[in-house]
């Protein structure tokens, strides 16, 4: 199956930002996975695996065969992308969005204070 092209799916404001969320989570998983790898890692760290979950609960609400590669966040790395996307979520009101994009928000926000965290030493 080819992923649908969004400029020739009617999307909403709410449902455009959350589709550059996701592709934003998206190059923050890939980006967490090359961590994991780069550290020797069998297992997936726990910031590739919430990411996994992000990126799931950002296209639930999205219709299917959207494309997901491509966005560049303004700074590298899987943190810098997870900051992205928030500031991306945070440009409209939350009831421009499909109905459990809250739901992502909050995660978002758990994951990235979880990282904050992380990198304090």
């Amino acid at each position: 199956m080819n992923p649908v092209p969004s400029t020739q799916l009617p999307l909403t404001a709410g449902q455009r930002s959350l589709l550059h969320a996701a592709r934003l989570i998206h190059h923050a998983h890939d980006e967490a996975r090359r961590d994991t790898i780069r550290a020797g890692g069998v297992f997936p760290s726990w910031l590739e695996q919430d990411c996994a979950t992000l990126l799931l609960l950002a296209v639930t609400p999205l219709p299917e065969g959207l494309p997901l590669e491509g966005a560049t966040p303004g700074l590298p790395g899987c943190v810098n992308a997870l900051l992205a996307a928030e500031a991306e979520l945070r440009r409209l009101p939350i009831y421009a969005y499909p109905p459990g994009t809250s739901r992502l928000i909050v995660m978002l926000c758990d994951v990235l204070a979880a990282a904050r965290e992380q990198s304090q030493p």
